[in-house]
C-alpha cells in the first residue's frame, strides 16, 4: 500500500466509524498493526494514543513510534521518549535506542531505561552488548570504568581496556596490560563461547574464571 493509498483508507476508516458504519481495518505496516477507526492496535493490544498516519515500526515490529510516542512490546509507553527520533540497534534484538534527547537500553523485562549521562550524538554499539560514546565505554547500559581510548574486544566477550579488563559487566581482577586467555582456541569451538570455563593469566599467575550467567553466576579463583 502506498502511503498515499494508507491516508485514504484512514480517512475512510475515521468517516465510517463517526457514522456508525462498519470500520474496515487498516494495515499500518508489515508486523501486524491496524487501525480500526479509533485506535491504532497491534495483535496483543492497543497502543493507547497512537496517530494513524505517522505510525512506524522498528525492531521487527516488536517497537512502534510516531509524531509523539514510542511503544514496546506491550503497548508499553517509553518515558519521555521523542517517538520522531527514535531508534534501535545493537545486537540481533536492539539491546539499544536512542533519540535526539537520550540513550537507552534494555533492562529488566525487556524495557528501555535512559542511560544517565550517555550522549546520543556519538553513542554507537559495539560488539557483543558493549557501547561506547565520546567519553565512556558501556556494557548493557553499565558504565566500566577504567578502560580509556585503547581497548580490544575478543570473540570470547573480553574487553581488554587500559586500566582494567570486564567479561560484560564484570570486571576481573588481573593486570590489564599482561591479561590473557590461554585456552581461547578451543573456547571459541563451544556452542557458547562466552559461557563456561576460562583459563586466564597476567603477570602475576593463572587462574580460572567461570561465567555461568548473569553477573551474579560469575566466580574468579586463584590461583589455578
Amino acid at each position: 500500500m502506498t502511503d498515499s493509498e494508507k491516508e485514504r483508507s484512514i480517512k475512510a476508516a475515521l468517516e465510517d466509524f463517526a457514522q456508525g458504519k462498519p470500520v474496515k481495518m487498516v494495515s499500518l505496516g508489515k508486523k501486524g498493526i491496524y487501525f480500526d477507526g479509533q485506535v491504532v492496535r497491534d495483535c496483543t493490544c492497543i497502543l493507547e494514543g497512537a496517530d494513524p498516519h505517522s505510525i512506524r515500526e522498528l525492531q521487527s515490529g516488536l517497537v512502534h513510534a510516531d509524531k509523539n510516542y514510542v511503544w514496546e512490546s506491550g503497548g508499553h509507553i517509553v518515558p519521555l521518549a521523542d517517538g520522531p527520533t527514535f531508534k534501535t540497534f545493537g545486537g540481533i534484538d536492539g539491546i539499544y535506542a536512542k533519540d535526539k534527547f537520550h540513550v537507552y537500553c534494555k533492562g529488566d523485562y525487556g524495557r528501555y531505561i535512559s542511560i544517565e549521562g550517555a550522549d546520543p550524538k556519538t553513542f554507537k554499539a559495539l560488539d557483543f552488548a558493549y557501547a561506547k560514546d565520546s567519553k565512556r565505554i558501556y556494557s548493557s547500559g553499565k558504565v566500566l570504568e577504567d578502560v580509556g581510548s585503547q581497548y580490544t574486544i575478543d570473540q570470547c566477550g573480553f574487553l581488554k581496556g587500559e586500566k582494567a579488563v570486564y567479561h560484560y559487566t564484570f570486571r576481573l581482577p588481573v593486570d590489564a596490560s599482561s591479561f590473557k586467555v590461554m585456552n581461547l582456541d578451543e573456547k571459541l569451538k563451544d556452542t557458547n563461547p562466552f559461557l563456561g570455563k576460562f583459563q586466564i593469566s597476567d603477570l602475576n599467575g593463572t587462574y580460572l574464571y567461570i561465567a555461568e550467567g548473569g553477573s551474579s553466576g560469575r566466580r574468579f579463583i586463584s590461583p589455578m
